[in-house]
């Protein structure tokens, strides 16, 4: 199945929340989010690029907080010397928890709007309450996370 949508690179926080809308979704690198689409679970009239926005990966420290943009990778909250003597707990928590390749990528706002990361939510023939359905079948079934695996559900078919 091809989804159809359009695609816009937003120039401001503004213009994004403009774009937005229940039928868009905003894109930074879209790892989450091309999986979403080619699994099924998101069916987007539109995807809006907020890369396209200059100056959205800051790291601030403001009257005792710390702010940190949208586009702030792992490998930065890692590695950002304030961060890591300031927030150590933080840099130790971005450092592991990923790959170096991923932490690359994967940026703040990216993992705050991640979905989950559940074997029966990401799979199109189980419609779980996280989906609007009725059951949570991690609750009884497999709770195994391996991309081999194959819930008894699907053995009965």
């Amino acid at each position: 199945m091809i989804t159809r949508f359009e695609w816009t690179n937003a120039r401001s926080i503004d213009d994004a929340i403009g774009q937005l809308n229940d039928k868009s979704l905003a894109k930074a690198g879209g790892v989450d989010l091309m999986d979403r689409l080619k699994e099924g679970l998101d069916a987007p009239t539109r995807l809006v690029n907020i890369r396209s926005i200059p100056d959205l990966d800051y790291v601030k420290e403001e009257s005792g907080w710390l702010r940190l943009g949208p586009m702030v990778t792992l490998t930065t909250i890692a590695e950002h010397p304030v961060i890591r003597q300031r927030y150590k707990v933080l840099a130790d928590a971005a450092l592991n928890a990923a790959t170096p390749h991923i932490r690359n990528m994967a940026t703040v706002g990216g993992n705050l709007l991640q979905r989950p990361r559940c074997w029966y939510f990401r799979n199109e023939q189980f419609h779980c309450r996280r989906k609007g359905g009725e059951e949570c079948f991690a609750q009884e079934g497999e709770k195994r996370y391996a991309p081999s695996f194959i819930p008894r559900q699907l053995l009965a078919h």
